[in-house]
């Protein structure tokens, strides 16, 4: 069962003792957008005995100490008589910090001052977006220590966005090829641009779960076929029901289960 922080049926669900799991999830579109698009959560939520509390809202990021990991967030982890622990945090963000800020490391131009650059991405800069990325996320571990101690925390990687796509005038997006476009970079140099920038968040989380033992990493890269997309950032049903599998795989393993 999914329910959302404002349901009114929530203290009850929350007092209800027949749920093998409770898992407290917060983050951006990818659990958050349904309907026919559907989500992440919606593909996890399998089983009558898991509750899952979603915070999500689409577009957030973990730059907005209000949305991600804000109040009602904090209020839902802090200890209450009579309502179990959660069994787990999990958190879907980093990408709309990543994405947003993309055009501060996209070069420009190729050449300049008489200079030819060996790539179109500025690392010094992508380098200070991911250790904002990095301190945000690290602000959001301690706010769930600070409210459970020792509760898991379970983030994912992104994937490679087709950022190469002609979208309708009725789809949603893009949000990195009109970067990438304005930069003058060319269309065959796009993909490499998008994979060095999912690596790099990438790599920052992994380098931060090996110093915060709470947090887990689901690693998605490379898992979406080119037909499991939706649009630019987000999967399709199929590829979110893909996602979920690894997704279940990792779930067992952090909460000491065996496989479904």
């Amino acid at each position: 069962m999914i329910l959302t922080h404002a349901d009114r049926h929530l203290t009850e669900a929350l007092l209800d003792p027949r749920w093998r799991r409770r898992l407290l999830a917060e983050g951006d579109s990818w659990f958050s957008i349904g309907g026919v698009t559907s989500n992440l959560l919606m593909c996890l939520d399998r089983g009558a005995d898991t509750l899952i509390v979603n915070c999500a809202s689409p577009g957030d990021a973990l730059a907005d100490s209000r949305t991600i990991g804000g109040d009602t967030f904090a209020a839902l982890l802090a200890p209450t008589d009579g309502i179990p622990e959660w069994d787990a945090v999990l958190l879907s963000a980093g990408g709309n910090d990543l994405i947003r800020r993309c055009g501060e490391f996209v070069r420009t131009r190729a050449e300049s001052g008489g200079l030819i650059y060996s790539s179109r991405v500025d690392r010094d800069v992508l380098t200070e977006v991911l250790s904002d990325i990095e301190s945000d996320l690290i602000r959001f571990l301690r706010i769930c220590q600070a409210g459970q101690p020792g509760v898991p925390v379970i983030a994912h990687t992104y994937d490679y966005p087709p950022a190469d796509r002609r979208w309708m005038p009725w789809s949603f997006g893009p949000w990195i090829a009109p970067v990438l476009r304005e930069a003058s970079v060319p269309r065959e140099a796009w993909s490499d641009i998008v994979m060095e920038m999912m690596n790099a968040l990438a790599e920052r989380y992994h380098r931060v779960a090996n110093e915060y033992p709470a947090l887990h990493v689901v690693d998605s890269l490379g898992e979406l076929l080119p037909t499991e997309w939706r649009n630019e950032i987000h999967p399709s049903p199929a590829g979110y029901a893909h996602l979920a599998r690894i997704w279940r795989a990792e779930l067992n393993r952090v909460l000491k289960e065996p496989a479904a």
